[in-house]
């Protein structure tokens, strides 16, 4: 199976731009949302975007040492209950989930040590760019097989 430059994620321009509005809706905290679609040889195509609410701020449930500079600001988390969700209503359609989105409020569209340390490979992830509110730069990514580093990731606006 191929990764990175290789591999390219197809995204409608419907859902780009939910992505968009979820991103400017939630500033100047991150968005999180789940990319549920298909994997063909080349490429993974999006069918559907899950925008979910960042768990960061609920306690209990955030595996992460946060320290005081760590919010939802600059940090986002996945309830497992919306993951389960997601696959569930996945898995009805015959589809799966090939990814995640978030955003980097007044950041690059990089992911940060922290995104590369709690990505899975395989997984596509979409990260925006948002600057003072207004959605900017889409980058997709896909963790190398060793953890070591995110691959680029094309995307494709359908």
């Amino acid at each position: 199976m191929a990764f990175g430059p290789e591999m390219r994620l197809e995204l409608q321009q419907k859902d780009k731009e939910r992505i968009e509005r979820h991103g400017a809706e939630t500033y100047p905290h991150e968005c999180i949302g789940i990319l549920i679609g298909r994997q063909q040889d080349d490429h993974r195509t999006v069918m559907e975007v899950f925008p979910i609410e960042n768990a960061w701020n609920q306690v209990e449930a955030n595996p992460y040492e946060a320290g005081p500079e760590d919010s939802t600001r600059n940090r986002s988390l996945l309830d497992p209950k919306d993951y389960l969700r997601a696959e569930h209503e996945a898995r009805k359609r015959r589809m799966d989930i090939v990814g995640f989105y978030h955003s980097h409020p007044d950041h690059p569209a990089r992911p940060s040590e922290f995104d590369r340390r709690n990505a899975w490979p395989w997984f596509s992830y979409v990260i925006l760019a948002v600057e003072n509110g207004v959605p900017r730069e889409m980058t997709a990514w896909v963790l190398s097989e060793d953890r070591d580093r995110f691959l680029p990731e094309p995307i494709s606006i359908k």
